[in-house]
């Protein structure tokens, strides 16, 4: 009996609930393709940095599940609420208590199994995704090859059975605490709205707005390099932005109440008074709902943007970092303990030796401490580089020489700098003359220096050198094993008695490790955003969608009774649609905007890397691909909500 009773439970819950049940399904499907992609042996021997990735997936899986506890028991507890008037009747029938426990029981394994077969034949096909990222990533043959890991599954049961367990477990224990007469009394909906304006409402109000502002502000003034109480600062300001979001969506239905409700001739207009009112409606039962949610979205755009600012590091860092296939610095000219290796195991096809000096002028280093940029160059004075080498560099990557002109010099940078330079860049007083700027190139010449000054020859000589770099062009392409086993030759060159030990790893730059790094660390941020950030969207967008079509089921009669009133068919689907397009904003009021605001406080971080152009465009794509799965929800929501109004009427409402 209890397990037919479960049964057609499941059925009507499984077609109530449908974007409920089919966000779980997805999220378990990610849950299984990432676990069998870390179960995976091609996966773990990709690379040097492979077991990072691993390593960052496991930790994100544990922080999936905790995000899929929290929207299973959400809406677990939502159906039984929902449902409270049918399990009270079968109280009044003489089922026990432990027996309506067990059949509830019953139903969410009935759903979770449900979704965990669905799960696992999309995560499949979503696993064939991420392996083809992750070989278009790292430039390697892409084969599609079926696959199955009972470990990936095992672990996969393992987290849905701890979730529903942690689900079922709290909907028990309040199912032996509650009474019959309770359970009568609830019918799952929204508590009426509460018209009466309080002055206390309004004060509340105020202050999140002011608590935003303050938060803002000192988010602005953490992400700055010259911070040195970052940490507290960043507390303070993530704290204001939380309790600010929380205030302003708790009190929000006070200020409409006041300001809009009130005015008659503004409230009276068209379905103005039916939207507000529903809106007020749904403010008062969800604004901690709806804070909650509007936190998590702020978080995921914001993420997201940092996400595309941090690829754009990782470019720039291969760029710049190793411009030449091996990078390799020295004291002296004295390159023998690479040589062998280069020459055997590489193949030279081009190299060159080159000088760097350190000026007893400091002109630059002082202009640059006054703009938002890191100063790489950490030496007493300005970096400088004689023309003729920089020209030879040059030649080596097939750039056109330079001219400069007498009594000049000329700054060597990265791409980002010259947008940053608002006044001249000042003169540069050398002990054989003063130079003149002339102008800024920031082709990738020089590997690892962001500001060098490329002056005349004779007046470089005229400082001592600080130290030499070795730039190689191999006849082969390097990997990441070349960095450790080139080091090793230098090890057992030098021995281990000698100064130069501690200093060769550090003095090595592999173009191949220096890709397979960035390429590594590109993954993992790819990886995180898509496995969170999604799972994050359609959770928060699924309890919007589930609230709003369970609510349409026991309001169908306020629809109906529009229509009694004189509303046409095509006039109700508008305001269906008016009242959802308007439900489904408000969360995201607040975060769109903060959002965009935190990604540009979080780029002043990253300047050194990433122009100031990128920001509008990242923020654009995070937007636009936020927007397009939650629109997608939004239409299924008024799909669903349409239908449901027009079935007729529930058994139970």
């Amino acid at each position: 009996m209890l397990l037919k009773l479960a049964w057609r439970g499941t059925l009507r819950n499984a077609r109530d609930y449908l974007i409920y049940l089919i966000t779980v399904s997805l999220s378990f499907a990610l849950v299984y393709a990432f676990n069998t992609l870390v179960f995976s042996q091609e996966f773990r021997e990709l690379n040097a940095w492979s077991e990072n990735i691993v390593l960052m997936i496991l930790l994100l899986s544990v922080l999936v599940v905790l995000i899929l506890g929290w929207l299973v028991s959400y809406m677990t507890g939502f159906i039984l609420s929902k449902r409270s008037r049918e399990l009270g009747l079968y109280m009044l029938l003489g089922i026990k208590r432990s027996s309506i426990a067990l059949l509830f029981l019953l139903e969410n394994a009935l759903l979770g199994g449900l979704a965990l077969l669905l799960g696992l034949l999309i995560g499949t096909g979503i696993y064939q995704v991420l392996i083809s990222a992750t070989t278009y990533i790292f430039r390697l043959p892409y084969e599609i090859v079926l696959t199955f890991s009972p470990q990936a599954l095992g672990y996969t049961l393992f987290y849905i059975l701890g979730i529903y367990l942690f689900a079922a477990l709290r909907n028990i224990l309040k199912l032996r605490r509650i009474k019959i007469r309770d359970l009568l009394r609830q019918d799952g909906g929204e508590a009426a709205p509460k018209h009466r304006f309080r002055l206390r409402n309004l004060i509340l109000f105020l202050f999140s707005i002011f608590l935003l502002i303050f938060g803002c502000v000192k988010f602005r003034d953490t992400c700055t390099l010259t911070n040195r109480a970052m940490g507290r600062d960043l507390v303070l300001s993530l704290s204001c932005l939380i309790l600010g979001l929380y205030l302003f969506y708790a009190n929000l239905s006070a200020l409409i109440v006041r300001r809009l409700l009130r005015r008659v001739s503004f409230s009276y207009r068209k379905d103005r008074l039916l939207l507000l009112r529903g809106l007020s409606n749904r403010l008062n039962s969800m604004g901690t709902t709806l804070g909650t949610l509007s936190m998590l979205f702020m978080v995921i755009l914001t993420s997201f943007q940092a996400g595309l600012e941090i690829k754009a590091v990782f470019d720039l860092q291969e760029m710049y970092t190793s411009p030449y296939d091996v990078v390799i610095y020295s004291p002296d000219t004295d390159f023998s303990a690479y040589r062998s290796y280069l020459e055997e195991e590489l193949g030279v096809e081009a190299r060159y030796v080159y000088p760097t000096y350190v000026s007893d002028s400091d002109a630059l280093l002082r202009y640059f401490e006054n703009l938002p940029l890191i100063r790489f160059n950490y030496n007493p004075g300005d970096v400088l580089l004689s023309v003729s080498d920089y020209n030879a560099l040059r030649a080596l990557k097939g750039l056109d020489p330079v001219e400069l002109l007498p009594g000049h010099y000329i700054l060597s940078t990265t791409e980002n700098v010259p947008e940053a330079l608002s006044d001249p860049l000042p003169d540069l007083s050398l002990r054989r003359e003063t130079l003149a700027f002339q102008a800024v190139y920031t082709d990738p010449v020089l590997p690892s220096q962001m500001h060098v000054c490329i002056v005349p020859d004779a007046c470089a000589k005229d400082y001592p050198v600080d130290y030499y770099t070795l730039v190689v062009h191999t006849q082969r392409e390097t990997t990441d094993e070349d960095y450790l086993k080139i080091c090793q030759a230098a090890e057992a060159f030098y021995g281990h008695d000698t100064a130069s030990y501690s200093l060769y790893y550090g003095n090595v730059r592999i173009q191949g490790s220096v890709r397979s790094e960035g390429q590594t660390y590109l993954l993992m941020i790819v990886f995180a955003l898509f496995y969170v950030g999604l799972v994050l969207v359609c959770s928060c967008a699924a309890i919007l969608a589930t609230r709003q079509m369970s609510d349409t089921v026991q309001r169908r009669y306020h629809y109906k009774i529009l229509s009694y009133l004189g509303f046409s068919q095509r006039r109700v689907d508008r305001y269906l649609w008016r009242q959802l397009f308007i439900y489904f904003g408000v969360p995201l009021l607040i975060p769109l905007p903060l959002s965009i605001y935190a990604s540009y406080c979080l780029h002043n971080i990253m300047r050194p890397y990433v122009t100031d152009a990128h920001v509008l465009t990242y923020a654009a794509i995070t937007i636009g691909f936020f927007l397009f799965v939650y629109l997608i929800y939004l239409a299924a929501t008024y799909i669903g909500c349409r239908k449901n109004i027009q079935e007729g009427w529930h058994p139970l409402d």
